[in-house]
């Protein structure tokens, strides 16, 4: 199986090129095995600090998709200090049903469309996601303050379950994808200089 590098969301600090590492790091090594789901409320995960930190973290996700792991990491794949500012992290969220494994990478910031290689806009659920092939298991998307990523093995019904419980906004209107583009210009050409 090859891995593809995932778009790098643009943050305060620049494109984070490391999420993908952490995120294949995180699923061959750190993620939910495949087991029996716990009866619920058995070994749920902590994650009042995430949420008192203001990461948006839902306990289930729809086709009794339960939380069974939850962590926040470092970009640069650092151990985490406890003063590090959510901007250099990302939050790694497994879900599964015992059969089913989904991840959620939730990172501050916004997609970066034009790093979207490989990758083809889709309307889903009334917004557009970003996914490599119809069917894969591979969605990315920006909400709010947020870019979500979700990697799954599970059919293409509970992906789509999942994707459409996470949040979404709105499409920009005129005025607002104008005013991104300048400032991408304006990115582009401060670069140059």
């Amino acid at each position: 199986m090859t891995h593809r590098p995932v778009p790098a969301a643009r943050s305060p600090g620049g494109v984070l090129p490391l999420l993908l590492a952490a995120m294949v790091l995180c699923l061959l090594v750190g993620g939910p095995a495949r087991a029996a789901a716990p009866a619920p409320g058995v070994g749920d995960p902590d994650v009042s600090e995430l949420r008192a930190r203001g990461w948006p973290v839902p306990g289930t996700l729809p086709r009794r998709l339960r939380l069974v792991s939850a962590a926040e990491r470092r970009l640069d794949g650092r151990p985490l200090t406890g003063t590090e500012g959510t901007e250099r992290t990302y939050v790694h969220l497994g879900y599964s049903d015992g059969e089913s494994v989904v991840s959620v990478f939730i990172q501050k910031g916004r997609l970066d469309a034009t790093s979207l290689t490989d990758w083809h806009a889709r309307e889903r659920f009334g917004h557009t996601i970003w996914v490599r092939e119809p069917g894969s298991g591979n969605a990315i998307w920006s909400s709010g303050d947020y870019v979500y990523t979700v990697l799954a093995d599970a059919p293409a019904d509970v992906v789509d379950a999942a994707v459409a419980a996470l949040p979404h906004e709105d499409e920009p209107g005129f005025w607002e994808r104008l005013a991104r583009s300048v400032d991408r210009a304006l990115d582009w050409v401060g670069r140059l200089g």
